[in-house]
C-alpha cells in the first residue's frame, strides 16, 4: 500500500481499508470475533476498539488545537514511549463493551475521521507544521496512521490470527 500524496487518495484509502477490514470480519461469527487470542491476546472487537480509542486521541488533538490549546500526545498522562501502556489503557477501558456497540463506536468514529479529512484543503493535510502538535510532520501522517493503515495492520493481525484459531481460511 502506498502511502497517499493527496486529499483525495487519502480519502479513498482509509475508505478502502475500513471497507476491507469490515468484509474480512463479516466472514466470522459474532462470538469468533470476541474470542481472546486472535491479535495476541485480544480478540479481534478489542482490536476495533483499539482503533475507535485512536480517532478519538486524534479528533481530541485537533479539538484542542482548534481551541489554542497544546494536546497531550498521545494522552494524558502518557508519552510516545508508553503507547504500549496507553494500549493496554485502552483494552482495559474497552474489554466489557459489546461487539455491536464497539462496531457502532467505530462506525461513528471513523465518519468523523472522514469528514475531518474532507474539512480540510490539501495545504492543511500536507504542509508539515502547519498545526503545531504535529511538529516536523504534516497532520497526514498523523490521520493515516489513524485510517488506512491502522485499519490494514488491524485486518492482517485479525486475519492471520482468526485463521489460526479456527483453522480454517474465510
Amino acid at each position: 500500500m502506498s502511502r497517499p500524496t493527496n486529499k483525495s487518495a487519502l480519502l479513498a484509502q482509509s475508505q478502502q481499508e475500513y471497507d476491507a477490514l469490515n468484509a474480512l470480519l463479516a466472514n466470522y461469527s459474532d462470538e469468533e470475533l470476541c474470542q481472546p487470542g486472535a491479535i495476541g491476546a485480544w480478540s479481534a472487537k478489542d482490536a476495533l476498539a483499539h482503533l475507535h480509542a485512536w480517532h478519538l486521541m486524534l479528533l481530541g488533538w485537533m479539538a484542542d488545537e482548534r481551541k489554542g490549546l497544546k494536546p497531550a500526545l498521545p494522552a494524558p498522562g502518557y508519552k510516545w514511549s508508553e503507547t504500549p501502556a496507553l494500549n493496554q489503557s485502552i483494552h482495559e477501558r474497552y474489554q466489557n463493551h459489546a461487539l455491536e456497540d464497539v462496531r457502532a463506536l467505530l462506525a461513528d468514529t471513523h465518519q468523523q475521521m472522514m469528514a475531518l479529512i474532507e474539512s480540510l484543503s490539501q495545504e492543511q493535510l500536507y504542509t508539515a507544521g502547519h498545526f503545531a502538535f504535529t511538529g516536523r510532520n504534516n497532520l497526514a501522517t498523523h490521520l493515516i496512521s489513524s485510517t488506512s493503515s491502522h485499519y490494514l495492520w488491524a485486518r492482517n493481525e485479525a486475519r492471520r490470527g482468526l485463521r489460526r484459531l479456527f483453522d480454517t481460511p474465510r
